[in-house]
């Protein structure tokens, strides 16, 4: 493990929270003084996400910013904003649209 996040409080120099751990982070935290808004530190860019998603912004971010960088009407977008998930148990229904254009059946890549 070569990564700490340390909590301390302030005042009483009381330890909250020491973590430590090997892999990307996000914390998440709430301000006393704006209504309790939650407010986030850190990018998670490869991680499971729930029980059927995986996350994918590593992968995705750089698409995204080559195309707010091309097209204008998209320039509010901000890709290091939005959470690009996978779903690792989805598998192709082998519909009409496959059958018809003689594409063969999709693997998931393990390999990524």
């Amino acid at each position: 493990m070569n990564k700490v996040v340390k909590i301390v409080d302030k005042y009483s120099g009381e330890v909250l929270l020491d973590q430590e751990f090997d892999g990307d982070f996000q914390l998440q935290f709430t301000q006393n003084t704006d209504d309790g808004k939650i407010h986030r530190i850190g990018l998670i860019d490869n991680g499971q996400f729930g029980e059927k998603h995986w996350i994918k912004n590593y992968q995705f971010r750089p698409i995204a910013q080559k195309l707010v960088k091309k097209f204008e009407e998209i320039k509010h977008v901000m890709p290091s904003r939005i959470l690009f998930l996978e779903n690792i148990s989805w598998t192709p229904s082998g519909g009409a649209s496959l059958k018809r254009h003689g594409s063969p059946e999709l693997e998931r890549r393990t390999d990524i």
